[in-house]
């Protein structure tokens, strides 16, 4: 079972590689899909809202059958630039164990650019 991976940045961000605007990442496959969020960041996005999502979307008796479908769910009326990663995974596993990694990353970036001061 494959997995896609959408990344969401600052709406100020102008490009993907610019990893310090990353806030976090949509994981989806074809039975469902999660958030995954840096350690700066607010988890205010989580599975609650993704069934909420569903039932909106797709009503008490349809479920998603895609990976892009689930990503659609997911991202519903999220703001911020999002980009579908080119990669796909083998399994949602891998594609969390990634962009954990991912994210560690894009935390140490802001950390560099930003870094909060030592009070």
């Amino acid at each position: 079972m494959t997995a896609v991976v959408y990344r969401v940045y600052l709406e100020t961000n102008e490009d993907e590689n610019n990893i310090e605007d990353y806030i976090f990442s949509v994981i989806a496959s074809e039975t469902g899909s999660e958030y995954l969020f840096g350690n700066r960041l607010d988890k205010g996005l989580d599975a609650e809202r993704i069934d909420r999502n569903v039932l909106r979307l797709y009503g008490d008796n349809e479920k998603p059958e895609t990976a892009e479908d689930w990503a659609d769910v997911a991202l519903h009326r999220v703001g911020g630039k999002v980009y579908k990663l080119n990669e796909t995974f083998k399994s949602a596993k891998e594609a969390i164990k990634a962009e954990k990694e991912f994210a560690l990353e894009a935390e140490e970036m802001y950390q560099d650019m930003y870094g909060e001061e030592d009070e």
